[in-house]
């Protein structure tokens, strides 16, 4: 097992070790800054593997603990008869799949530590618990988010808004976040227990956020299409990044690997959960413009049409500045979605948020060298390959 001071040098020195696969980036020092201009230039860019070049499927590697996860909440979320509302609520939601990937990251990431640790790669019973409880606060996001975006449809099926009602809806959310909340507190660990509830309340903020948010100008020129965009990464942080960032840092505060340098591991595992988090909404934020409804399990071009400039409006308008005031209006005129979908293609709107998700996806990967090779390392790469290449 290496000492915690080579380990440092490894993480903050040029010359990181190398994966199987080739050389990883060089880990950028872990950072509370969303995004960082420099910092492509930074990461060297070793190329992320294809889905033909991937050694196993993640989700199957840990299969069994995701199979004892679904009982579990199951368990945590019956209320035994007592409101068959909410048990055939969150029965509903549950039935419809999903990937479970927050809380595959989870247990991947305890694993990863655990080898970093000079253990075996285990996953401890309080970083279960708190895969779970990832997944609930997740849940209960969706649940508040399809209320407050009137969205009729998710996973393929109709929202549990649209069937059930929106007071039904916000209190099953409502439900789920009591549940997780009785679950996080029963890990014993007052540091965890503040960082998942900072989660809590960043979704809020997030969401606020984003119905405040003006796309007004920047003063008397017009829009500032860079502090437009540096918000908008603000406020995809606090809905998607923080859950993966506070999640990941918790995973390794809870592991049980004797002689682990936790400190520096929970950082690294901050800025992968980070910077993996920012780059899933970026991707989410091109299917949305490029898959169908059907394929996406949701209403395709969502967004645009309550109002909302995601990555490849804002990274746009800088040559088209006219797409705020389509976007501003719900783009609800005779020939204003066909207008702003050109003008985005014109711009290179898509390719340059693709190219965002991956510079994010790059620093999460080098953060990733600050934990010793090993089989759920691999798989934390493998899923990162898998975020950037998905087509739903």
């Amino acid at each position: 097992m290496a000492s915690r001071g080579a380990r440092t040098l490894r993480c903050a020195a040029r010359g990181a070790f190398a994966h199987q696969r080739g050389a990883l980036p060089r880990a950028a020092a872990p950072a509370r800054a969303l995004t960082s201009a420099p910092a492509q230039a930074a990461v060297a860019a070793a190329p992320l593997p294809s889905d033909a070049e991937l050694f196993g499927d993640p989700f199957a590697s840990v299969g069994t603990e995701l199979q004892s996860l679904g009982g579990n909440m199951k368990e945590m979320l019956d209320t035994a008869g007592e409101h068959p509302v909410l048990d055939v609520v969150t029965q509903y939601f549950f039935e419809r799949g999903g990937k479970r990937f927050r809380p595959t990251v989870v247990l991947l990431l305890a694993r990863a530590a655990a080898a970093s640790g000079g253990g075996a790669e285990l996953v401890c019973d309080r970083q279960h618990r708190l895969a779970e409880i990832t997944e609930m606060i997740h849940t209960a996001s969706l649940l508040h988010d399809d209320v407050v975006d009137e969205s009729d449809s998710r996973r393929g099926s109709a929202s549990v808004n649209a069937k059930f009602g929106n007071k039904v809806a916000v209190l099953a959310g409502d439900f789920l976040l009591a549940r997780s909340s009785i679950a996080l507190a029963r890990l014993r660990d007052c540091d965890v227990v503040e960082l998942l509830s900072r989660v809590i309340e960043e979704l809020v903020e997030g969401e606020l956020l984003q119905m405040k948010q003006g796309l007004g100008g920047g003063g008397g020129g017009g829009p500032d299409a860079d502090l437009l965009m540096a918000s908008y990464l603000h406020k995809t942080y606090l809905k998607t990044g923080s859950l993966l960032a506070n999640s990941c840092r918790a995973c390794v505060m809870l592991g049980e690997a004797p002689g682990s340098s936790s400190e520096q591991l929970a950082d690294a595992a901050d800025a992968f959960g980070r910077n993996l988090g920012l780059a899933f909404q970026l991707v989410d934020d091109a299917l949305d413009f490029q898959q169908s409804s059907a394929a996406l399990g949701k209403p395709a071009l969502a967004d645009m049409r309550l109002g909302l400039a995601t990555a490849p409006v804002l990274l746009s308008i800088a040559e088209r500045p006219g797409l705020l005031e389509l976007v501003e209006r719900k783009c609800a005129g005779e020939g204003d979605m066909e207008q702003a979908l050109r003008w985005i293609e014109e711009s290179g709107g898509l390719e340059k948020t693709e190219a965002l998700a991956r510079e994010h996806m790059d620093l999460a990967v080098a953060a990733l060298s600050c934990f010793e090779p090993s089989a759920a390392r691999s798989s934390l790469i493998d899923l990162s390959s898998m975020v950037l290449n998905r087509s739903s």
